[in-house]
């Protein structure tokens, strides 16, 4: 029986980097897969587009805006046709933040878990390196542990530490 793949991230383009493999197989499989992009539409990468710095972040796309309309909704066009992802959500949360740890963070992934009903949620491990990744982690547990889920899924983490933090991603 399919099962239904409900995948936390930060931005868009962390999406196939925590968990693409992990998606295509699903999807291969005949799974549904819903996709949470929480800090939506993130920038333009310095190593993809050699023009963007510190002085000129949005590169040729010159705002926010631009690089929403040019780059990202085409980026999430292209990872949901190569994917075979069924939707993604968009927020925009600010990721280099406090904002990931605010309280309606944690209302709206119990929305999302609610209306998807998931079997199975992936989000970064929440012992990290990088801010938006904990706050992701953590939103996700939050909503599972301190609000009323409709479903109960597994939980499954990605980018975890190697090491002494943790017994790695299985």
């Amino acid at each position: 029986m399919p099962s239904t793949v409900l995948v936390f991230s930060t931005y868009v383009d962390e999406i196939p980097l925590h968990a693409g493999g992990l998606i295509a197989n699903h999807t291969r499989a005949g799974d549904r897969v819903v996709v949470v992009a929480m800090c939506y539409p993130g920038k333009p990468s310095g190593v993809v587009y050699p023009e963007v710095n510190r002085e000129n972040p949005w590169g040729r796309f010159e705002s926010e805006e631009g690089w929403e309309r040019t780059a990202a909704r085409q980026e999430i066009n292209d990872l949901c046709e190569i994917l075979g992802i069924e939707r993604v959500i968009t927020w925009n949360y600010q990721g280099d933040s406090d904002q990931l740890f605010a309280m309606d963070v944690v209302d709206k992934t119990t929305d999302v878990i609610n209306e998807v009903e998931p079997d199975i949620v992936v989000t970064h491990w929440p012992i990290g390196d990088y801010t938006d990744f904990i706050g992701a982690g953590s939103s996700v547990l939050r909503a599972l542990i301190e609000r009323r889920v409709t479903k109960m899924p597994q939980v499954f983490f990605s980018e975890t530490l190697t090491g002494r933090h943790t017994l790695l991603f299985k």
